[in-house]
């Protein structure tokens, strides 16, 4: 079957999936997948559409935004192509915690090409939210640029 256009439906489809391809995973997994182009005018690339499949009240995960894609795993795009930048976050507990190992994520990335379509059309997918808006991944503590937590003055 030739897919040229998705929906939440299906995306919803794919993380049951990971869940039972996973069976044992944490319950916290989540899934990730952007569609991406290039403006060939600017250099720049863009986020077509991003969705995010995670458990209820995972609030770390958000979708990914222009200023957030790691262009540096992208391959060259052409023209009017896009790729699908699919992401996986699977937390796992390491059985030899007392060795100094702590919680590690598992998070694989996959850069896809569509075969039959220059862009795969995501017609139900959230909006994306404004460069800045709450809707992004909070800033990793330690980021250059970030302002230390003030004291707590209770």
């Amino acid at each position: 079957m030739r897919v040229t256009e998705v929906d939440k439906a299906r995306l919803d489809d794919y993380f049951l999936l990971l869940g039972k391809l996973l069976p044992n995973s944490s319950d916290e997994k989540w899934m990730r997948v952007t569609s991406v182009s290039f403006d060939e005018d600017t250099g720049n690339y863009y986020t077509n559409w991003s969705q995010v499949e995670k458990p209820d009240g995972n609030t770390t995960i958000a979708q990914l935004t222009d200023t957030k894609l790691p262009t540096e795993l992208f391959p060259t795009i052409e023209g009017e192509d896009s790729i699908l930048f699919i992401e996986v976050g699977v937390p796992h507990d390491p059985v030899v915690s007392t060795l100094g190992f702590t919680n590690l994520e598992w998070t694989p990335r996959q850069v896809v090409r569509p075969r039959f379509t220059a862009k795969v059309v995501c017609n139900d997918c959230d909006e994306l939210p404004a460069e800045g808006d709450p809707g992004e991944e909070p800033p990793v503590p330690g980021d250059p640029g970030e302002e230390p937590p003030l004291p707590d003055d209770s």
